[in-house]
């Protein structure tokens, strides 16, 4: 254990700092688990861009800037605040929202009904019940005209005034075409469902249909295949429409590391991108493969197999997370107590030690819960600080 269980709660590592909480106050700790900014708030963030944003005890509920020393870096309070991004957070001054810079001086005004973090060059605001989008210098880049507003991906964003539309980042739309429904850009394209139809297309950049067959269902393209339902059935098209695996599945998921989860009849397994079974349909549930590793629901547990379809240990788990860093935390299902453990991808024990409660490893280190209390471990177990 690198950070023996000492908090009554402790969070993930995110710019080589943790919040940690002791009783009812939070503050921060190092990689080392010495306190850097001792716990007297009553609500903490994690750091963003070099600051955080806590609500301090026994004073009214004002949000604050601290810096990693645990100095204000702003003298003013807010009713409410947002993390930093892109050099700006967004803040509640009064009954609107604007944005402060890190010193504290309103960049952007407050005149907005909502106001969410930057993000690649924009943020999305709202104003007199409408959304529009703003640049860093708080110019509106498009008017706030609509009823709803999805985020910007691969430049686009789709948004909905009766009807949905897409927009570039001038706010241009990009046809004149209108959607009953619309989906986020993947490898520059996107489904709809045009207008008096009740089925997905797909459309380009430039809002022609590309993909002039019908879907019931589409889901967005992953490693340039995107699996479609058709007549009741999952099957998978490439970027040109062409059908590349069979409508047959009764569902299914995205490819990843080039196999994709499929189920058949009640049970999961995996294709190949040729529509080939590389591992048979017995499991319960599926999840799509990362690091070659994936998690599946086998006679109601969960378990991890390769891409081989092998089970990478024997062991039946109660509950289980995804693979982070080439490990994962699971609850063995012998157990009588809940208990996690940490897995390697060869399915052995990281460490000895079993925890009541486990976080996935950020930035090297684990957040743990022992007894009633948490801590810290590395990927080796060695502990470097006393309680």
């Amino acid at each position: 254990i690198v950070i023996p269980p000492r908090f009554d709660h402790a969070g993930d590592f995110l710019e080589n700092m943790a919040v940690i909480r002791y009783g009812n106050s939070y503050g921060y700790i190092d990689r080392n688990g010495d306190t850097v900014i001792e716990p007297t708030f009553r609500y903490a963030t994690s750091f963003s861009e070099g600051a955080a944003v806590v609500i301090r005890n026994n004073i009214p509920r004002l949000f604050n800037y601290l810096d990693k020393d645990g100095k204000r870096i702003i003298e003013d309070g807010y009713e409410e605040a947002g993390q930093f991004s892109e050099g700006l957070a967004p803040v509640k001054i009064g009954e609107s929202y604007g944005y402060i810079d890190r010193t504290g001086v309103v960049s952007i005004p407050a005149c907005f009904d909502a106001a969410l973090a930057f993000s690649d060059g924009c943020a999305k605001v709202k104003s007199g019940g409408r959304w529009g989008y703003i640049n860093t210098r708080g110019e509106f880049i498009i008017e706030p005209c609509y009823i709803e507003a999805l985020s910007f991906n691969e430049g686009m964003a789709a948004v909905y005034d009766i009807r949905w539309f897409y927009i570039d980042k001038n706010g241009d739309r990009i046809t004149g075409n209108q959607y009953a429904k619309a989906r986020n850009f993947s490898n520059g394209l996107a489904a709809v469902v045009m207008i008096d139809f009740n089925e997905y297309q797909y459309i380009d950049r430039d809002g022609n249909v590309v993909i002039h067959q019908f879907y019931e269902e589409a889901h967005d393209f992953s490693e340039n295949l995107a699996s479609v339902r058709k007549g009741g059935r999952w099957g998978f098209i490439d970027t040109n429409g062409k059908r590349i695996i069979s409508f047959i599945y009764s569902d299914a998921g995205y490819f990843s590391e080039g196999l994709a989860p499929v189920r058949i009849g009640f049970k999961w397994g995996y294709i190949n991108k040729a529509g080939k079974i590389e591992i048979e349909p017995s499991f319960e549930s599926a999840n799509e493969f990362s690091e070659g590793i994936a998690r599946v629901r086998y006679n109601h547990y969960d378990r991890f197999i390769d891409k081989t379809g092998n089970f990478i240990s024997e062991t039946n788990y109660y509950k289980a997370i995804s693979y982070s860093d080439g490990i994962t935390a699971a609850v063995d299902a012998t157990m009588i107590d809940i208990a996690y453990e940490f897995i390697d991808t060869n399915g052995n024990p990281l460490v000895k030690e079993r925890f009541a409660y486990a976080e996935p490893f950020a930035e090297g280190l684990a957040a743990v819960k022992i007894g009633d209390m948490y801590g810290y471990i590395d990927k080796t177990g060695h502990v470097v600080i006393e309680p």
